[in-house]
């Protein structure tokens, strides 16, 4: 039955569209979730609790004759991870080998220059142990990787991770500027040549967001 249901943490556009048998552009471009659509403008960025609309499923026939092999093609089940990894100056950690577990897949691959991890991966993965070797001979960098659960930077949660991801600890995104979120503000400001004020003022914000990637 069609009708809204509200995202949770860790959902994403396509994730949800996955689980109830949609491709994800069928959601996201659907003329009720236009507002939704103009307020997240990434559809894989979503805030706990936005109202995704879903719509009736339609039935498709096709005629096909029997004692015969046929290909059927399912679009929009694609899901990509971007995870941009760089060194203690801001400088992509390229030419290293990853690997990525997640929804029962393993990747792997080799980083490119700007150390910009860019990978297809399930559209039902929610999380993932990512492994860099950056040098050889000594074990890998582990990672757990929370898939899907960045909140939109229009959020001070959002914020938050962000900071956290770009190296300036705040503490546990909770969406309240407390004491560490404010230094973490200040010292971002302060690298950014921003006002530091350790405030979370419109500049600071879309810094944050351009400085992330997404």
């Amino acid at each position: 039955m069609a009708g809204k249901i509200p995202a949770k943490d860790g959902d994403c556009v396509a994730s949800i569209a996955t689980k109830n048998g949609f491709p994800w552009s069928k959601i996201f471009d659907h003329g009720e979730n236009a507002s939704l659509k103009q307020l997240r403008k990434n559809s894989n960025v979503l805030m706990p609790g936005d109202q995704v609309y879903l719509p009736d499923k339609k039935k498709k026939t096709v005629d096909a004759g029997t004692n015969s092999v046929h290909k059927f093609k399912v679009k929009g089940l694609l899901l990509r991870l971007r995870i941009k990894l760089l060194d203690s100056d801001g400088k992509g950690l390229g030419g290293k080998k990853w690997t990525l577990k997640a929804a029962g897949k393993e990747l792997s691959g080799t980083t490119p220059g700007d150390g910009l991890l860019d990978t297809p991966v399930p559209p039902d993965a929610t999380t993932g142990e990512l492994s860099i070797t950056l040098e050889d001979g000594k074990p890998p960098v582990v990672w757990q990787v929370a898939i899907g659960s960045l909140n939109p930077a229009s959020e001070t949660k959002g914020v938050q991770q962000r900071l956290r991801n770009l190296g300036f600890e705040c503490g546990k995104p909770d969406g309240t500027t407390g004491a560490s979120t404010k230094e973490a503000l200040q010292a971002f400001q302060k690298k950014n040549g921003l006002t530091a004020k350790g405030e979370l003022d419109d500049p600071t914000r879309e810094k944050a967001l351009s400085s992330h990637g997404v």
